[in-house]
C-alpha cells in the first residue's frame, strides 16, 4: 500500500531560516521511516483523510541541529497520527 502524506503548512518560528530546509528534509525522511518500520496502526483505505493531526509538544536538542530537530518533529507527528 503506498501513503500520500501531504503537510500543508509546517511553521518554524525561532529557528534560523537556512535551518528549515534541513529540518523538514529530516522530518520527511524519519516520519517515512516511522510509518515504514511501526506503521499506523490504524485501518486506512482510499478515501482515509486524518484532516488535521495535533501534534505533542516535544523538547528541542540542546544543540539545535537541524536534522535532530526535524526528527524530534516527526516523532511528535507520528505521534499525534496514532491518536
Amino acid at each position: 500500500m503506498n501513503i500520500d502524506i501531504h503537510i500543508d503548512e509546517l511553521v518554524l518560528e525561532g529557528f534560523d531560516f537556512h535551518d528549515h530546509k534541513r529540518i523538514a528534509a529530516s522530518m520527511k525522511v524519519e516520519l517515512a521511516r516511522l510509518i515504514t518500520e511501526k506503521g499506523l496502526g490504524m485501518q486506512l483505505d482510499r478515501t482515509s483523510d486524518l484532516g488535521r493531526v495535533s501534534a505533542p509538544a516535544f523538547n528541542v536538542p540542546t544543540d539545535r541541529n537541524p536534522r535532530a530537530i526535524g526528527r524530534e518533529i516527526a516523532r511528535s507527528v507520528y505521534k499525534g497520527m496514532k491518536k
